[in-house]
């Protein structure tokens, strides 16, 4: 595979630069005096379309000549660089023909609409409906316009790398998120080929973890360790090119490693309660790699964190806070089964006022088949300080209530 040169990178963010945001490089406060280094984040999610994709989309575009152009694009993705792909053709007056996996989120989906491109759902998975758009650009002679295993393509999203080297010409380490492998070769090019001694680590879900394996020369089986679903669609690419893990990724990644939901989970609810920003699964598992790895990882004094989307469906929000704040021992749910008698619940609530617990709802339960007469089981979930605080409620309930049943 071709090797994008640096120059090539350059020339990449020249063309691209009228249709693209330079994206903010913001200090993090919170993760940085949590890691003990200056921690950076780069807010792609706050890029045109809510994500970077659209950097390498519009650089492919632009290289087509005008018959291609007229003939129109075809693409699939798990729905930022359909996003991408659908903006190109907008604003360079072509057709786009997308291919969506059938789970792809609503947010998604109707976003690759809103630029007036025509969207077909196919495929359980991003390498289905791959396989379907190839199939589509052989039978209607469009342009396909892959979404990371072209030169074109890494050129625009490497453009991510070149403006972090001016943002902080001191960076020591930047951590990328990992699907296909397109924004990481481009990052990591660049970076090794300007600044050989900052550091690049990627980060893959713990659901499509192929080029983790790949990386550390570990079996990979796809059928054993990929799931459908879950908070990183983005990145949920079951088989990754080999051409680019040869030519790019194990010449210049200096680590990889796989987070998982829960993780992710907590990155998500840090970045928005204490970072102030809204990131999708996949832009946030940056995030919850270095939360995981830092006293592994050499990150030095200053550490760049690529924040890769921001289109997350809002539909699942609540349930990410909730599972977020669950991972940080920020919330809990306890289930206790006491006397079914009058004072019962009196006494418990009375308990955990006085360790301070919030009670967010109850559920009172006297009916269940599992148990004995007489009793009842009362759940409860509650606001914490954290996961000291919760395991001191649950130690305290223990010794004097009848019996507690941990969730």
């Amino acid at each position: 595979m071709k090797i994008v040169s640096v120059q090539e990178f350059k020339k990449a963010r020249e063309q691209i630069s009228p249709w693209i945001r330079q994206s903010p490089f913001s200090y993090f406060r919170t993760l940085s005096e949590r890691v003990g280094s200056q921690v950076y984040v780069k807010k792609e999610n706050e890029q045109r379309t809510g994500s970077f994709k659209v950097r390498g989309a519009i650089n492919k575009v632009l290289s087509l000549s005008a018959k291609e152009k007229k003939r129109g694009l075809v693409s699939c993705s798990a729905g930022n660089h359909a996003q991408g792909v659908a903006y190109a053709a907008h604003c360079m007056k072509t057709s786009a023909l997308l291919v969506l996996p059938e789970n792809t989120p609503i947010v998604k989906e109707q976003a690759v609409r809103h630029y007036s491109a025509e969207v077909i759902l196919q495929g359980r998975v991003y390498d289905e409906s791959y396989e379907y758009a190839l199939q589509l650009s052989h039978q209607t002679r469009r342009c396909f316009i892959h979404a990371y295993q072209d030169h074109k393509v890494i050129a625009g999203q490497g453009s991510i790398a070149l403006e972090i080297l001016e943002q902080a010409p001191d960076i020591d380490a930047v951590v990328v998120p990992v699907g296909g492998g397109g924004l990481m070769s481009g990052i990591a090019c660049v970076i090794k080929e300007m600044k050989p001694n900052c550091r690049v680590y990627g980060v893959v879900s713990s659901m499509a973890p192929a080029m983790e394996y790949l990386f550390h020369q570990r079996i990979y089986t796809p059928e054993q360790h990929f799931f459908m679903g879950g908070l990183t669609d983005g990145i949920t690419v079951k088989h990754p090119s080999q051409e680019m893990f040869e030519s790019y990724i194990s010449k210049y990644v200096d680590d990889i490693v796989s987070v998982t939901d829960d993780e992710v989970a907590e990155a998500i609810v840090l970045l928005l309660e204490r970072g102030k920003t809204l990131v999708e699964g996949a832009g946030a598992v940056s995030v919850a790699a270095l939360l995981k790895q830092d006293k592994k990882w050499n990150i030095g004094k200053k550490c760049g964190l690529i924040l890769s989307g921001g289109n997350i469906d809002l539909n699942i929000l609540s349930q990410v806070v909730e599972r977020g704040l669950k991972k940080g021992g920020r919330l809990g749910r306890l289930s206790v089964v006491t006397k079914d008698q009058p004072g019962s619940l009196n006494k418990i609530t009375h308990l955990l006022s006085q360790m301070q617990a919030n009670i967010l709802s109850i559920h009172h339960e006297r009916n269940s088949p599992h148990l004995s007469y007489g009793l009842a089981e009362i759940q409860f979930l509650i606001e914490t300080r954290g996961s000291s605080h919760l395991d001191h409620i649950r130690s305290q309930l223990k010794q004097q209530v009848y019996e507690m049943k941990e969730e």
